[in-house]
């Protein structure tokens, strides 16, 4: 199967979806995307590739969010949601994205939208507590937007405003000469202390997040590097962590919940977070994953506790080959802080009948060099026999909305290319790093 072809196919599997989840009560469940699968003759591997896709437009849909870039935002998750539509994280994000580009223009259709799109969380989760606070503030009217003027009305205004204040100004010192001239006794008043105001200041509160002991216990270590919540806007929380399987079995799939709690201990809400699918690489023992999570109204946390909600191992090979080392092209300046080594962990090509092709790479990015990478893009590129390019993808490796690659610190991902059955052998690059 060609690009091309794979790529309308996709582009069909979306819009049929789509429709659905359009109309009424049409929310699709997993059999009847498997239907629409199977009439468009996708086989596994397409639908797994589907899912990376959907992966990589939450990651960009994401940190356009994180930079409150809400038209970029809202293109990347609607693709992601249209290819996973059952994901409750992804719809949810997506109606965030919908909501707060509604506080900003106040269109009545984005609001619209982001009420839809949190009953269908409900839908699928009946209980999840951020799609019933974001329909609260949905109901709630908008800040006024301020009007914009005519440059002649704004010249006018200004220069009004100018003169008043040089008029105060003159004023106050015509007072002042007065009051020192004409020295008066005056009885001694009491000042009232000012009450603290019910607005907090603009700001970040630090939280302490922890791993709750379980029956889990062993498995999993969470290493923190930021727990706070703003004091300004939505209150969004943010918890940036590390998770490292300290056990002796292969976690392959891994949900976390995240629990907000007051000065009591009080759960004030209760989030969840699929540190590794399915469709991720598996954490083999000692591997590492870093995650950023955003919960919106979170002022009155006081500590926050982490649970392991599923987990899916499966046995750990006694030992595992030496993951052999890729030669890396860099396409950009490499900074001379900066070093990048790049390891397979596995490569495999798959030929189908149907005349799909693909092939499936479990890379380790270790960072060698001496300052922490916020920011990896890597290069993909599938070549047949005569090293012609077959098909080129780009992966942000690390991205603006999960933790940084500190130094010394691998990160292992698996990817997914749609190629030919010309295929021989691939090569990376690093597109850009920060």
């Amino acid at each position: 199967m060609t690009q091309e072809k794979y790529e309308q196919i996709i582009q069909t599997y979306i819009e049929r979806v789509t429709a659905l989840r359009n109309q009424p009560l049409g929310l699709p469940d997993a059999n009847t995307l498997e239907t629409i699968a199977q009439e468009l003759g996708m086989t596994e591997a397409d639908l797994q590739r589907a899912e990376e896709v959907a992966k990589a437009g939450k990651l960009r849909g994401l940190g356009y969010a994180h930079h409150r870039r809400w038209n970029d935002a809202i293109t990347e998750l609607s693709q992601a949601v249209a290819l996973k539509p059952t994901d409750v994280d992804m719809m949810y994000h997506l109606a965030d994205a919908y909501k707060e580009r509604w506080l900003v223009t106040q269109e009545s259709r984005d609001r619209q939208e982001a009420m839809q799109l949190a009953k269908r969380c409900l839908e699928l989760n009946p209980s999840h507590e951020p799609s019933f606070a974001l329909l609260n503030t949905l109901d709630q009217p908008p800040l006024p937007v301020l009007r914009r003027y005519h440059p002649g009305t704004m010249k006018w205004f200004f220069g009004l405003v100018g003169f008043s204040i040089l008029f105060l100004m003159v004023a106050g010192f015509v007072s002042m000469v007065f009051i020192r001239q004409s020295p008066q006794i005056t009885e001694p008043t009491t000042v009232s202390p000012v009450e603290d105001s019910e607005t907090p200041q603009p700001g970040e509160v630090a939280v302490p997040a922890r791993l709750e002991a379980g029956d889990e216990t062993g498995k999993i270590s969470l290493q923190v590097r930021d727990s706070h919540y703003t004091t300004f806007g939505s209150n969004f929380y943010t918890l940036s962590a590390d998770v490292k399987n300290t056990g002796k079995t292969e976690i392959h799939a891994l949900k976390l919940k995240i629990e907000l709690l007051d000065q009591q201990g009080n759960v004030l809400q209760t989030d969840f977070h699929d540190t590794v699918s399915d469709g991720d690489a598996p954490l083999r023992p000692g591997d590492e994953i870093g995650f950023e999570r955003l919960i919106e109204k979170a002022a009155r946390t006081q500590s926050v506790r982490v649970s392991i909600q599923t987990i899916k191992e499966k046995p750990a090979a006694q030992t595992y080959s030496p993951s052999q080392g890729l030669p890396i092209q860099w396409l950009s300046q490499r900074p001379s802080e900066v070093n990048i080594e790049v390891r397979e962990r596995n490569s495999q090509f798959d030929n189908y009948s149907s005349g799909s092709a693909y092939h499936t790479v479990i890379l380790e990015v270790k960072n060698t060099g001496q300052v922490a990478v916020k920011e990896l893009k890597l290069q993909i590129q599938t070549l047949d026999a005569d090293d012609r390019i077959l098909s080129s993808e780009e992966y942000f490796w690390v991205s603006s909305s999960e933790p940084s690659l500190l130094p010394g610190k691998s990160r292992v991902k698996r990817f997914i290319n749609s190629t030919t059955s010309g295929f021989r052998r691939y090569q990376v690059a690093i597109v850009n790093v920060d």
